[in-house]
This record gives structure tokens, sequence and C-alpha cells, in this order.
């Protein structure tokens, strides 16, 4: 089996698209190592991240000797595909620092229309910043993202676009998705809504692909920022350990795109998560008055045009609160 008849196979396993008699194929391909020299031994770390990535989300009984076969064969996939994602990332950067840059920002309580030189659509949501190349479409599509932004990516098989985020840097042709990306909390998110993405991850040495109505979240495990929003769908996997988490799941593109059409979609949400969206979608400083109020939960679909008043006395009804306006500042009481 060449290299890359292995990594397509490991790769439908990982997505659960494997027969048995392909699992069988893979389980026959580890154990071929063992006859020879050993070619990769992870540590106990990546054993355990990688097992907790492989087992326990894909809904199949595994005996304990295979749960380490596949995972002494998923290290071995890593270290295939490492020096790959370091190449392509290293590539991206160096194209960067010869490039002079364009940038577009909006403010609190601000929201802009782009289109790029190439037919690219963007909408940028409040506090966001796109950054992208002067001599846009003369060379490799790149744009830098800061805050939330959706894209529809104008196809062109032969100039890829590149979507540089603090956490991960996404590579499509053509396709729609939405990007989340603020410095104060923590964590990068993605979520695809057409097409298909390819996301590597730099720092986990990580490249994973997604398909429509699933979300990527890279975190900072060591932050301080704020926790990404919880959602109502089981998660498919998580790698955990160093630096960062890394979970994909299965997500409602509805409640992650609703921005876009002026609505204001919550599922589970706690009430500080939900105030900072107030704060950037009009522009205003939320204050608690009770601090535990901060962790009540909502879960609601609004219109953002009918104002910030009507959005509160909606929540209201929900859980029991007044609010009192003084200037850009709102006290929940």
């Amino acid at each position: 089996m060449d290299k890359q008849a292995f990594i397509s196979l490991l790769k439908k396993y990982l997505n659960r698209d494997a027969s048995p008699e392909e699992e069988e194929i893979l389980n026959r391909y580890y154990e071929s190592f063992q006859t020879e020299a050993p070619i990769y031994h992870p540590d106990m770390e990546v054993e355990e991240r990688l097992l907790k990535r492989i087992v326990p989300y894909s809904g199949r009984r595994v005996s304990n000797i295979l749960r380490w076969r596949i995972a002494g064969v998923a290290a071995l996939f890593l270290a295939l595909i490492a020096a790959t994602i370091y190449q392509s990332d290293r590539k991206v950067k160096e194209v960067q620092n010869d490039i002079n840059w364009t940038e577009i920002s909006t403010k609190a309580g601000q929201r802009k229309n782009i289109i790029l030189p190439d037919g690219t659509q963007i909408q940028m949501n409040a506090e966001s910043k796109l950054y992208y190349p002067t001599n846009f479409n003369q060379m490799k599509r790149i744009v830098k993202i800061e805050g939330e932004v959706f894209l529809d990516v104008a196809h062109n098989k032969t100039k890829p676009f590149s979507v540089v985020t603090e956490r991960m840097t996404i590579q499509v042709v053509g396709t729609k998705f939405n990007v989340r990306d603020y410095q104060e909390e923590g964590y990068t998110q993605t979520t695809l809504i057409e097409g298909r993405i390819a996301v590597d991850i730099p720092a986990a040495k990580q490249s994973l692909s997604l398909f429509p109505s699933q979300k990527l979240t890279v975190a900072d495990t060591h932050s301080n920022a704020q926790e990404p929003p919880q959602t109502t769908f089981p998660q498919d996997a998580v790698v955990s350990g160093g630096p960062q988490e890394i979970i994909m799941e299965k997500t409602d593109t509805f409640v992650e795109t609703s921005w876009v059409r002026n609505v204001l979609s919550f599922e589970k949400t706690t009430f500080s998560e939900l105030a900072r969206e107030l704060e950037r979608w009009y522009d205003v400083d939320v204050v608690f008055d009770d601090p535990m109020m901060r962790y009540w939960h909502f879960t609601a679909t609004l219109k953002a045009n009918d104002g910030i008043n009507n959005v509160l006395k909606a929540l209201s009804m929900s859980r029991k609160f007044q609010f009192k306006k003084e200037g850009r500042v709102i006290r929940i009481q």
C-alpha cells in the first residue's frame, strides 16, 4: 500500500466511513510494521490524544488491542503528514511577507459587504478586520481575518483561496463558509455551509477537511479568554492536550450564520456571551448588577433590526430581569 492509499484509508476510518473489510486491511497493515524495525513510536501523550479522537466518538465497540493498533497507525499517519502541513504553512507565510495589504475594518454596531476583485463576496460582522493584497488576483488569493466574516468564494481552480487567522489557515477553491476569530475570545471557529475546505492548524501540526454543516473550533487551552460557545449537538471528534484543543462537530448552520441575515440566534448561550454579542451589534456596554445573572442561559431567535430595547424585552420574558439604558450603558437589574 502506497502512502496516499494509506492516508485515504485512515481518513475513511476516522470519518467512520470505512467498511469492515477496509478496517481489516488497516489492521493487517499495522501488523506488517511489527515484523520490521519500528518506524515511529508515539509517546503516551500522543497516544492518549489519538484515542480520545478515535475511540469515544466512533460509535463502535472496539477491543483494547485494536484501539492501540489504530492509535499506532494514526500516529504514523500524523508523522507522514506533519512535514506536508509544515511546508504548506511555511509557503503561505513566505508569500505573506512580500505582500502590501489593504485593510478594511468595522466598528461596533457596524457591518460591511465587500466584493474582492475576483468576485468573492465577504460580509463583515462588527469589530472585524479584513486584509487582502493590493495586487489581489494577480497571484495566489490570500486574505487575513480578525473578528467574524462570511465568505462566498469565487470558484477558480488555478488560484486557490487562503484565509489566514491566528490559529488556522483555511484552503478553498470556491465555497461558502463562516470564520470567527475575535482575539479576546481565545479561540477560532470556521463553519462550512457548502462545498469543502481544508484547514491547517500549524501549532498542532494537523490538517483537517470539513464537509457541509461541520464546525471546527481551535481553542487555546491555557488562555483566560472566554470559552467557546456550547452547542446542542454531540461532538464528532476531540483532540486535547498541548497548547490547543481542537473540536470538530456537527452544527446548525442557520444559527452559525444568522448574523448575516440580521438575526440574533442563540442556543443555550450564557447571558455573558449574549451580552458581548449585543455590545458588538449595537455599540453599547452591558453591565450586570448581579454577577450571577451572567450564567443564565438563553435560547432565542430575534430580529436584530428591532433594536436593543425590544431584544432585551423579549429575553426578559424568558428569565425575569429589568434593564435601564444610561447613554451607551445598558444596566441589567
